[in-house]
């Protein structure tokens, strides 16, 4: 899964979730298939809290948590942004609320192990 996150010129905060998975084509050949499955308005800033909370809603509405935390345990990557900047503090953020979100659906996640970089 892939998110982006941006605002218009409005200010207003917009997220789009990408789906990334195998599947097998007409020959029976593995192919890398990706699937938009999200496009939402955003209440708020980008903070990390409104991101982790908006991605569990998401997935919890298209009812996929349970598919993807299990098999996956929700890897988050967090490419070249551990240097204590603004984003590197959000994508923090962001995973304490995925945690907290979690926990209330008795999900075990590990903000610090579930991460890659």
């Amino acid at each position: 899964m892939t998110t982006d996150l941006w605002s218009d010129p409005n200010r207003d905060s917009h997220m789009a979730v990408t789906a990334h998975f195998m599947a097998r084509d007409g020959h029976g050949q593995l192919i890398l298939k990706m699937l938009l499955i999200a496009f939402r308005l955003i209440n708020g800033m980008h903070t990390g809290a409104n991101i982790g909370k908006e991605l569990i809603h998401i997935l919890d509405e298209l009812q996929i948590l349970h598919k993807v935390c299990p098999m996956f345990e929700l890897y988050f990557t967090l490419l070249n942004h551990t240097d204590g900047t603004a984003y590197s503090r959000q994508y923090h953020t962001m995973m304490i609320q995925i945690e907290v979100e979690l926990a209330t659906r008795g999900i075990p996640f590990d903000r610090n192990g579930n991460h890659l970089r």
